[in-house]
């Protein structure tokens, strides 16, 4: 049981250094100017925070991968295979993670590359630059619906064990349905929606200090031994 408990805790901290990761790299070191307008004039201003976006985008993609292998053994007796997807899910986004750093760093050095040119190529690279912002959007939205399947799992593993209140599995599934809605008005041509982020940012936050807090339901632990699969 304290082993259990111990594992809720490290969840729960690993989740809040996700949030605020989340946070740090969209909306202050590389979101504002990986999808800005003048990115290819401005990106090379701000290599020092697309480099540590990127580092720190790495890291929380390992994160996501230490959370998923954490609770491997917890949610198993619940259902094997659901576990072992999710663990797989969660070093699938890992990869797709690494692809769009690449992305980033493409998009880093073209516009060092426009900044020293500065005429005849000019025009070339902006073209170039365009290909490579959508690459790089296209592949960030790619992370962003993977998150959705793994989160989804998740929250089913989460609702059928009972190791924390169900309300907080159904509240994670709403926040992963509207995350969704917003991910795919973006891949049709329409407006993101940000708030409607909020609310599996909430999830998260909450998730992770009921994790630290309460830990896991001892009483769901009891009920299912072990060996036991769907």
């Amino acid at each position: 049981m304290k082993t259990q408990r111990k594992t809720a805790i490290i969840v729960g901290i690993l989740f809040l250094i996700q949030g605020i990761i989340s946070v740090l790299i969209n909306q202050v070191l590389s979101g504002p100017v990986a999808f800005g307008s003048y990115f290819i004039t401005n990106a090379f201003s701000y290599e020092t925070e697309l480099v540590t976006a990127l580092l720190i985008s790495l890291i929380n993609g390992s994160i996501t991968i230490g959370i998923a292998a954490m609770l491997l053994p917890v949610f198993k007796p619940y259902n094997e295979r659901i576990s072992y997807l999710y663990f797989g899910l969660s070093i699938s986004q890992f990869a797709f993670i690494a692809l769009n750093e690449m992305d980033r760093l493409s998009l880093l050095s073209l516009s060092q590359e426009y900044i020293q040119v500065g005429s005849p190529d000019a025009g070339y690279i902006q073209f170039m630059g365009r290909v490579l912002q959508s690459d790089y959007w296209w592949s960030h939205h790619t992370i962003m619906l993977v998150s959705c399947i793994t989160l989804s799992f998740f929250y089913y593993l989460l609702y059928r064990s009972k190791l924390v209140p169900r309300f907080i599995a159904i509240w994670g599934y709403a926040g992963v349905a509207l995350m969704l809605t917003t991910l795919l008005l973006g891949v049709f041509g329409g407006d993101i929606i940000m708030w409607l982020f909020i609310p599996i940012g909430l999830n998260q936050l909450f998730l992770a200090a009921w994790l630290i807090v309460t830990g896991f339901n001892p009483e769901a632990i009891k009920q299912k031994s072990p060996g036991t699969t769907d």
